[in-house]
């Protein structure tokens, strides 16, 4: 078991609201990450769920129990912090089996238990270390092990893999999912980065200012997102946005250019186009709807490139695939053809032209 609900949730530090009329259901053995920029509440959310912050107003119910009242040991959770919160004076193997021995776990089961999930995040060789001997990143994996020996129902993640290299956090990252689906555990995670989001999730919770702004799959966040800031916030390359008018034949000129894009939605006047990045062509021939460009910048990715194109006024991002041979200043026809065009209400803001 492990369902999670937070009901017209928060929480307010004197006259700051930093969690505002938060709701959110995390059905049982669901991985939900909570995704937003640096000071958008999700550590703020995490810790309420777990007890380190008391809710201002709202419920928060486990299994159908309200917790918010009751102090974090009797809530059942296993936190990994982002600053490893281990014991100095113990060894990794002695951090990891803390827990275990807390609840007078057999001796021979916590051998067992900590070895396993030592071997699983590369730490076999250092359980006779203390933290002022490992690194960042092996300190974090400790942190992540002794959650992981613990197996409860719910496991909360604040940003667990910050501090480890890309290697070891695609690889543990990987490992996180294998465990998920493993356990069956809930999980929620706190990030502000997308690609961890995306591929760990089975739900993802965008939130801005405290405000829940879009909750739902991985798939629903990039392909619907609910408005600009979601469009603009998930996806690499990020999202273009421009202004545009849509005329009643249904077609958006972008930033008054002569570029012209079919929208087809039923819907006229100024609003807020955006076309994702690996969406958009760029070739040395001109296509029906193509419109003539620039190259000002080119970034090889190894399996992509990424190529800013100017049009007129505008900067358009392009990921093509594969390395490409496209040198600055190299002209071409921008397509967008394949391209999903999103319409977002204009927030008054006109940014995307200049």
């Amino acid at each position: 078991m492990g369902d999670i609900e937070l009901r017209n949730v928060s929480k307010r530090f004197g006259k700051l609201e930093v969690i505002r009329d938060l709701s959110l259901q995390v059905a049982s053995g669901e991985f939900v990450t909570l995704l937003g920029p640096s000071g958008c509440g999700k550590t703020t959310t995490l810790n309420l769920i777990a007890g380190l912050e008391d809710v201002s107003s709202g419920t928060i119910t486990v299994d159908g129990r309200r917790v918010e009242d009751l102090p974090p040991d009797r809530r059942d959770l296993a936190f990994v912090f982002q600053d490893y919160a281990l014991y100095p004076h113990m060894t990794v193997f002695g951090n990891m089996a803390f827990g275990l021995r807390m609840r007078h776990t057999a001796k021979a089961e916590i051998d067992v238990r900590v070895r396993a999930a030592a071997v699983r995040l590369g730490l076999e060789d250092v359980l006779d270390r203390r933290p002022r001997e490992l690194s960042g990143g092996q300190r974090q994996r400790v942190a992540l092990g002794r959650s992981i020996v613990r197996r409860p129902s719910v496991f909360l993640y604040d940003e667990p893999l910050s501090n480890l290299d890309a290697l070891m956090r695609d690889q543990t990252r990987s490992e996180l999912k294998r465990l998920h689906i493993e356990l069956g555990a809930t999980s929620i995670y706190v990030t502000h980065d997308q690609e961890e989001a995306m591929t760990l999730s089975d739900r993802i919770a965008v939130l801005r200012g405290g405000h829940l702004e879009q909750y739902g799959s991985p798939r629903d966040i990039y392909g619907r997102p609910a408005n600009e800031f979601v469009a603009g916030f998930v996806g690499k390359p990020r999202m273009n946005l421009y202004d545009v008018e849509v005329g009643p034949n249904g077609r958006a000129v972008v930033c008054g250019t002569v570029w012209s894009i079919p929208v087809s939605v039923g819907l006229s006047g100024r609003m807020r186009l955006g076309l994702r990045p690996e969406e958009l062509g760029f070739s040395s021939e001109e296509s029906s709807g193509s419109v003539q460009g620039t190259v000002r910048l080119v970034e090889p990715g190894g399996g992509t490139t990424d190529i800013t194109v100017a049009v007129g006024p505008i900067d358009v991002m392009v990921r093509l695939p594969g390395f490409s041979n496209l040198g600055i200043g190299a002209q071409g026809w921008l397509d967008a053809r394949r391209a999903y065009p999103h319409l977002f209400e204009r927030d008054g803001a006109s940014a995307g032209c200049e």
